[in-house]
């Protein structure tokens, strides 16, 4: 046992106890070789491959709390070079990582190998079947309640969800054996799809028109020489015609008309007449 009242020194290697209220204060520079940007407190246990370097535990509150006035650093840095986690957090009834802030974000996640052969995700987040792997909830009044099941879950007045690219995908869904994306609506489209630059009036609502941009939908044609005996009334199917058969255009596009003991498929025509590209069809 170590020390366990006010005014005894604290005993390396042995359990200490304070009463409440105790504070231990550390002074960087104030002595010695230190420099100012040796750590306030290290604690080391790299011998203890099992047991935490620090442990904090409180009956209320935080068990530990950090400040850094600075713009730079963070006040709770975690590293660990061995391949485990650098900052882990665990809670039996409440929140593992409590993450806020007024003016930027509450958590963020960076991840910047030197290769891409280790590339990884800035934020992994994993959960049971009955729960949401990552949940984000903007707006006052929303709960963050689980979607069971789900990788990401996204609550918000303005979008539950939203991803932006410069370069690459905004948002990428897949699967194998289901639905790779998605979308639903209690009272208006399930989804808009829109190609070019917004209008001046855009705004939160979708716009009614856009300038330039390329194709809204693509449909990437199946080199199959078969249509699918499994679908849903509504599908399409696009499909690459064969060689020396009419109709001439490359490709075909089908809509399934009755899903019975096998779907039924319908050829949707084509008017005859091509046009290219800038070319003005009305």
């Amino acid at each position: 046992m170590g020390a366990d009242d006010t005014g005894e020194d604290i005993e390396i290697g042995v359990y200490n106890s304070a009463p409440t209220g105790t504070v231990l204060s550390f002074q960087v520079g104030s002595g010695g070789n230190a420099s100012s940007t040796d750590p306030t407190l290290l604690v080391d246990s790299t011998l203890f491959f099992q047991n935490p370097a620090f442990l904090a535990q409180a009956a209320s509150g935080s068990a530990v709390l950090a400040f850094n006035n600075s713009f730079v650093g963070a006040a709770v840095s975690g590293n660990n070079s061995g391949g485990g986690g650098g900052v882990s957090g665990n809670c039996d009834n409440g929140l593992g990582v409590l993450g806020t802030s007024k003016t930027k974000f509450g958590v963020s996640g960076i991840s910047s190998p030197s290769t891409n052969l280790h590339a990884s995700a800035g934020v992994l987040g994993t959960s049971n079947e009955s729960g949401t792997g990552v949940s984000g909830v903007s707006g006052p009044g929303f709960v963050p309640l689980p979607f069971p099941g789900f990788g990401v879950g996204g609550f918000g007045s303005q979008g539950g969800v939203r991803g932006v690219s410069l370069h690459g995908v905004g948002v990428a869904g897949g699967s194998d054996n289901f639905i790779g994306v998605y979308g639903t609506s209690q009272y208006n489209r399930g989804g808009v799809f829109y190609s070019g630059t917004k209008p001046e009036n855009f705004g939160t609502e979708v716009p009614n028109t856009t300038h330039d941009g390329i194709a809204q939908v693509r449909l990437v044609p199946s080199s199959a020489q078969t249509l699918p005996k499994k679908a849903n009334i509504g599908d399409l199917f696009v499909m690459y015609s064969p060689k020396n058969q009419l109709p001439n255009a490359p490709v075909n596009l089908f809509l399934c008309v009755k899903n019975m003991s096998a779907a039924q498929w319908q050829q949707v025509q084509l008017a005859p007449k091509i046009y290219k590209g800038g070319d003005t069809p009305f």
